[in-house]
């Protein structure tokens, strides 16, 4: 029987291997010996607070050591972790709270261990569990911890999906689905403890971060380099710098980081990226041309192209889904477009046939898994390059969510688990077309919006990567789409009508309407950006859009008249230049952004790490900014109210260059892109 993960852990501690912590730009390498005996004292402060086999243990906190060590602590409880996600981009604190609250109670927490910077923002309510910080964990005594006894069924991750809100599903992964994963990721890449250097920036709240780049490496004793992701955002070259400066051999990131890094490689002074061997791209759809990209700009640097390739996961599976043999680079399928949109069929073409698409092979089956594809209304099995439902099957496959009888209906066919992706199979190789749920049905084709975002970030004056489309419920039971974008340019009307055009080009048709809601996931979040678009404000009901002909006037609140809101979703008739709001005239609208948004219309996805702002009582304050190529400074605005831990710059670096960190109440100013322009989102 496969060792358990109490047992890996405690042989993982024997290596003489460290895990280096590059967080805030201090190195801190601690042999993983140490952060095991470290947590044996944390896991006996939770065991004398009433921790026992079972119980969940909820964690908020920023990438930390005092955090990996808890998460170690909690297993060697016999415990369960349900790791919480922080705000990156949220309207306000009271949601943050809100939904953090929510997380705790649908986890059934025993107990909430709290970084002391965000303890202030969660104090305990009636009906709360107990929270406690790291200093109390780290007041425990290792003499006293207690081993559980092993037990392969126990559940030791509580993982609540990405993008997941007002409703959350928590993946529920027993000991044993776990380690069956982990052990698959280790055949798949080839894992060597002796000689590996796995480098992570991820987030721990995220799969890929918490399964594959952390517990992989301490369950086997393997060298790890971890940072931050702020770290990451506020300064992309960090990225390949780790990989360079401790020798990393494998990573991992989502398409929009290798945005990132190729533009930070193409600046940066000479690196030696020559010991990379896995350059793992998921969590998010592939874009072929930006992989090139990053290869392209990596080979100065040493970085061999068959180190780079996509790979599928979810949180469903642990995270390792299917995965290419190393040393293979990226393999591409040219097929028609329009045959895949129509009839759902993949049929090849040459490469560089108009009207083809470049679709990403994901490899194969991870040990112990299981794929097919069926007919998402039938269920029946389909052949090569026919389109429909990823399902899966096998050892690490979750066995459901928790408490959560209705999706759990759902969620498995005959034993299979259900992913909700469309994809095809070609010679026992994975190939993803989309989500289910965010195909746009125009004019009777099935539109993927990565297709339309993929188009219009290829443009001239479009910053590329920062493109989200999806459809909404239109006039007369038609399906609309909707397109936003941010522009690096300052011709708006051109800029406007050229993604038009190139909107007509992909899908025959024109956005209908726009809108610019804050965005925290490109992927995992259509559908709910979707709905606010056409509910309006949650609580307020949506505003009818006005006739061509009338011009009304909108004001801030603060100026006591009208009802305009900063942070107020606006219907997309409307557009705000600091004066009148005129109606829509076209598929695609600009709204200039300002230090007085009226919108959320700064809050654009995936941005080149520039400043991202989030509006507060009709003013903005700063959230993320990058502390190099800070060129301008425009219009000067107060902060209102910063995130947690934002004047410590630990949850978000919120400091610019050669300043001290942002606090409540202090002027700070908008910073320029790497053209020294303002940014500009396009709707």
């Amino acid at each position: 029987m496969m060792p358990t993960l109490l047992r890996r852990l405690e042989r993982a501690a024997q290596r003489d291997t460290t895990v280096t912590f590059v967080i805030g730009g201090e190195e801190d390498v601690v042999p993983w010996s140490q952060l095991h005996a470290e947590a044996k004292g944390y896991s006996a402060a939770l065991q004398a607070r009433g921790v026992r086999p079972g119980d969940h243990v909820a964690l908020l906190s920023p990438t930390t050591r005092e955090l990996v060590t808890a998460i170690q602590a909690t297993w060697l409880a016999g415990a369960v972790i349900v790791v919480l996600p922080l705000p990156m981009r949220l309207s306000s604190i009271e949601e943050f709270v809100a939904q953090t609250r929510q997380r705790i109670h649908n986890a059934r927490a025993k107990v909430c261990v709290v970084d002391p910077e965000l303890a202030e923002f969660v104090e305990p309510e009636p009906g709360d569990p107990p929270m406690v910080g790291f200093a109390e964990l780290a007041a425990g005594d290792p003499a006293a911890y207690r081993r559980p006894a092993d037990d392969p069924d126990r559940l030791v991750i509580l993982q609540f999906t990405s993008g997941s809100t007002s409703d959350p599903k928590g993946v529920m992964l027993p000991d044993r689905a776990l380690r069956a994963n982990l052990d698959a990721i280790a055949v798949a890449a080839e894992l060597d403890p002796d000689d590996d250097v796995l480098v992570s920036w991820l987030p721990l709240y995220h799969d890929m971060g918490l399964v594959g780049l952390l517990t992989l490496p301490m369950s086997t004793g393997t060298a790890l380099v971890l940072g931050a992701p702020q770290d990451f955002t506020s300064r992309p070259a960090r990225w390949m710098d780790w990989v360079s400066t401790y020798g990393g051999t494998a990573t991992a990131g989502p398409n929009f980081s290798y945005v990132l890094a190729t533009r930070a490689l193409q600046r940066s002074e000479q690196l030696d990226l020559s010991r990379l061997r896995i350059a793992l791209n998921g969590a998010e759809p592939i874009d072929p041309d930006q992989v090139e990209a990053f290869i392209e700009a990596g080979r100065r640097h040493g970085l061999h192209p068959e180190a780079v390739f996509p790979a599928f996961g979810m949180a469903e599976v642990a995270i390792a889904g299917t995965f290419p043999e190393p040393g293979t680079g990226m393999v591409l399928d040219c097929v028609d477009r329009r045959v895949l949109e129509t009839e759902r069929y993949a049929a090849p073409v040459a490469p560089g046939t108009d009207g083809s698409r470049r679709l990403a092979l994901l490899g194969r089956p991870v040990p112990g898994l299981e794929i097919r594809i069926v007919d998402p209304e039938t269920g029946a099995s389909l052949r090569d390059r026919e389109v429909g439902e990823l399902e899966i099957r096998g050892t690490s496959v979750t066995p459901g969510y928790y408490r959560r009888p209705d999706a759990n209906a759902t969620l498995f066919h005959d034993g299979w688990l259900r992913t909700g992706d469309l994809a095809y199979l070609l010679d026992g190789q994975l190939v993803m077309c989309g989500r289910i749920k965010d195909v746009i049905i125009v004019g009777g084709r099935n539109v993927f919006p990565e297709d339309v975002e993929r188009a219009v970030g290829s443009l001239e004056g479009v910053r590329d990567g920062n493109v989200i489309a999806f459809g909404v419920d239109g006039d007369r039971g038609r399906e609309s789409l909707v397109v936003v974008a941010e522009s690096k340019t300052d011709d708006v009307a051109l800029v406007r009508k050229v993604v038009a055009a190139r909107v007509r080009d992909v899908v025959g048709a024109t956005a209908e309407g726009a809108c610019a809601p804050g965005i925290d996931e490109i992927d995992g979040q259509r559908r709910v950006h979707a709905k606010r678009w056409m509910q309006g404000r949650p609580g307020r009901p949506r505003p009818e859009p006005h006739p061509a002909d009338e011009q009304p006037r909108l004001r801030r609140r603060d100026q006591r008249d009208g009802d305009l809101v900063a942070g107020d979703y606006v219907p997309s008739c409307y557009q705000s230049r600091g004066r009148d709001l005129d109606p829509l005239d076209g598929a695609v609208h600009v709204t200039r952004g300002t230090g007085r948004a009226r919108l959320l219309a700064q809050d654009m996805p995936r941005l080149d790490g520039l400043p991202e702002f989030q509006v507060h009582s009709g003013d903005i304050h700063l959230t993320e900014a990058r502390e190099t190529e800070l060129k301008e400074r425009v219009e000067p605005c107060r902060v209102e109210q910063c995130l947690p831990g934002a004047a410590r710059g630990r949850l978000a670096p919120v400091g610019l260059a050669d300043q001290e960190p942002v606090e409540v109440g202090d002027d700070i100013r908008q910073v320029g892109g790497r053209e020294g322009r303002q940014q500009e989102p396009v709707v």
